[in-house]
Parts: C-alpha cells; sequence; structure tokens
C-alpha cells in the first residue's frame, strides 16, 4: 500500500477523531457557557460546602446558571458568584440554598416559600443576596439513624412487656381455668336460651293469626303516637295555664307581701298595742261587771229605780204633774211672747195702755190707733 495513502487515512482518523471529541464536549460539557450570555450575581453564605466552580444554579429544577467563583470573606462566610442566564428573572422573595446530594455533589437552588407568590420586585444584576444551607441528607440520614434506634428500642420494650403480658395471662389462666370453664359452660347455656328463644319467636311469627295480630298492633302504632302527641299538647296547655295561674299567684304573693312587710317591720309595736287594748277591754268588762252587779243587788240610783217599784211610781207620777204644769204653762208663755213682740214692735202703744186702760194686748184697738 502506498505510504502517502496511508498517511492521508491516519490524518483524516486523527481529525475525526478530534471533531468526535469537540462535538462531545460541546454536547456533555459547559456547551451552554460558551454561547449562553449572562449576568452576574453575588451570594453570601454562612457555610459552603462542596461548592465549587461549575457547580450548578437551578430554579424550580431548571438549570438557570453555574458557578464562575468561591472565595473566603475577611469577615467569615463565603462568597459565591454565580453567572445568571439572561432573561430569568429571580424575585427577591425567593430562598437561595444550598443543597448537598448523598454521593458528596452541591447545587443551589432558587426555590419560592411553600404557598408565596413571586413578587414584582425583582434580584438585580451585581446584587448580592443572603443564602442558606439546607439540610445535609447525610445528617438527615444520622438522625434518622437515631430515630430509628429509639423506635427499635421501644418496639423491643414494648416486645418485651407484651412478653410480660402474656406471660401473665398464661399464669392466671392456669390459676382460674376453673372459673373460665364455668364461664364457658354459662356462655354455652345462655347462646342455647338465645337459641330457644329464637326459634320460639320463628314459631310465633309462622302463626298466621300472631301475625296478623302482630301487624294489626304495628298499624296502630302511629295512631298511638298520635294520640300521645295530643296528650303532648294538652299537657303543654295545662302548662300554660298553670304558668299563668302561677303568675297570678306569684302577684298576690307580691301583694300579700307588701301588706305584711308593715306588719312584720310594726309588729312588735302592733302587738303591744293589741295588748294594751285588750288590757282596757278587760277592765271595761270588769266595770261592767261591777255595774251589773250593782243593778242587780239595788246598788244605786239605777239600780234602785229598776228593781224599786214604789219610786218607779213617784218618778211616772212627777214626770205626769210636769206635764200637766207645762199645758197649763202654755197659755202665759203664750202670752208673754205676745207681750215681747208687742213691746218689740210697738211699745208706745203699750206705754198708752198702761196710762189708758184699754183693750189691752187681748182686745180690740180703739178707732183710729194706727
Amino acid at each position: 500500500m502506498d505510504e502517502n495513502a496511508i498517511k492521508r487515512r491516519v490524518g483524516v482518523m486523527v481529525l475525526s477523531t478530534f471533531l468526535i471529541a469537540a462535538i462531545l464536549i460541546l454536547l456533555l460539557g459547559n456547551r451552554p457557557t460558551l454561547f449562553q450570555r449572562t449576568y452576574t450575581l453575588y451570594i453570601d453564605f454562612a457555610d459552603a460546602p462542596s461548592v465549587t466552580k461549575n457547580t450548578p444554579v437551578r430554579k424550580s429544577g431548571i438549570l438557570i446558571g453555574r458557578v464562575t467563583d468561591v472565595k473566603l470573606l475577611s469577615e467569615g462566610g463565603v462568597r459565591v458568584t454565580a453567572g445568571i442566564h439572561e432573561g430569568v428573572r429571580l424575585a427577591k422573595n425567593e430562598k437561595c440554598e444550598v443543597q448537598s446530594t448523598l454521593l458528596g455533589d452541591a447545587e443551589i437552588r432558587f426555590k419560592l416559600p411553600p404557598g408565596k407568590q413571586a413578587s414584582e420586585a425583582s434580584i438585580q444584576p451585581g446584587s448580592a443576596i443572603r443564602g442558606d444551607m439546607a439540610a445535609d441528607p447525610i445528617q438527615v440520614v444520622g438522625e434518622l439513624q437515631h430515630s430509628l434506634s429509639g423506635a427499635i428500642n421501644s418496639v423491643s420494650d414494648t416486645s418485651r412487656d407484651l412478653g410480660e403480658v402474656v406471660r401473665k395471662v398464661g399464669t392466671m389462666l392456669d390459676k382460674n381455668e376453673r372459673q373460665i370453664t364455668e364461664i364457658i359452660d354459662e356462655a354455652n347455656a345462655t347462646l342455647k336460651m338465645v337459641r330457644n328463644t329464637v326459634e320460639f319467636t320463628n314459631d310465633l311469627l309462622d302463626d298466621p293469626e300472631y301475625r296478623d295480630q302482630l301487624k294489626e298492633q304495628v298499624r296502630q302504632v302511629p295512631r298511638m303516637f298520635e294520640d300521645a302527641r295530643n296528650t303532648i299538647a294538652d299537657l303543654r296547655q295545662t302548662m300554660e295555664s298553670m304558668n299563668r295561674t302561677m303568675g297570678l299567684v306569684d302577684d298576690n304573693l307580691e301583694n300579700v307581701k307588701r301588706f305584711t312587710e308593715p306588719l312584720g317591720d310594726n309588729g312588735v309595736k302592733m302587738v303591744e298595742q293589741m295588748n294594751e287594748s285588750i288590757a282596757r277591754l278587760n277592765s271595761v268588762m270588769g266595770r261592767l261587771d261591777t255595774f251589773t252587779a250593782s243593778v242587780e243587788n239595788n246598788q244605786g240610783s239605777l239600780g234602785k229605780l229598776l228593781n224599786d217599784e214604789e219610786l218607779y211610781n213617784n218618778l211616772s207620777r212627777t214626770a205626769r204633774r210636769m206635764d200637766d204644769l207645762s199645758s197649763r204653762l202654755r197659755p202665759i208663755v203664750d202670752d208673754v211672747r205676745i207681750i215681747s213682740d208687742k213691746l218689740a214692735r210697738h211699745p208706745g202703744a203699750v206705754l198708752r195702755d198702761a196710762v189708758q186702760p184699754g183693750a189691752g194686748t187681748k182686745g180690740v184697738p180703739p178707732t183710729g190707733w194706727r
């Protein structure tokens, strides 16, 4: 074979190998960073384990950039410089965290807090933000291992307690075997009674006449409920009447209370007055008894008047005489009245008659006299 042909073939093979390697590097490597325009964002962490250059930056699981530089700060902490793809908007309320995998790889994630929406304010290019460290999966596994250890210990303790309970139950069964047997026998007897009751019920229900009677009783149940409802309504009306009556009783009791309150306040004084009145009444009754006794015993003027017939007759005669005397004195009194009337009205005529006797007060006046 010609040596030049072999050289050409080797050259083509080498060139093809370089082309394939370049294509693989572009497809599997940092191809986007070669053609994707980015803006710089600074993220400060208190601790950023496993974060290195080219560490991916993701938002909602989508790659939006990579770390371009990592350096320690003099005041403490780590400043990570990230190149974020142009056109990617990061809201100010999005949380930035460093997350590590079980294999030791790390990535920076931007995510919204649960239940929150992205704010209108955005993180400006070139600004510095604060990032946090997410829970380390290895640490979580360690804590889970500790929790599992405690759970295993709890299960072990529970198993030991359960074994103790089973052992106690076995001991109790051994000690109370006869009683348990009796309980089982009683349970069997009860089951037999239940079975007999069910069979008896089935026999009753198989009887057409009894079944018809039972249906009739069941049909009467609504009527019974209706009667009960009417009875309850009557009872409610009765209770309302009783309530009104009790209201009246309360009013009367209130009136009685108003009447008895002054009586209670002045009760002692009223009782004293009643005692004094009773004492006076007793004194009057005593005097009346004495007066009645004196009258009955002809003592005193009234007693003698009521019991001495002669004194009564004398008083009667005196009364008749006084009546006769008054009838005789009546004309004299009339004459005196006439004279006084004449003196009052015509004193001159009376004096003239006294000087020149005439008819007087009873006679006819002279002619021409006025």
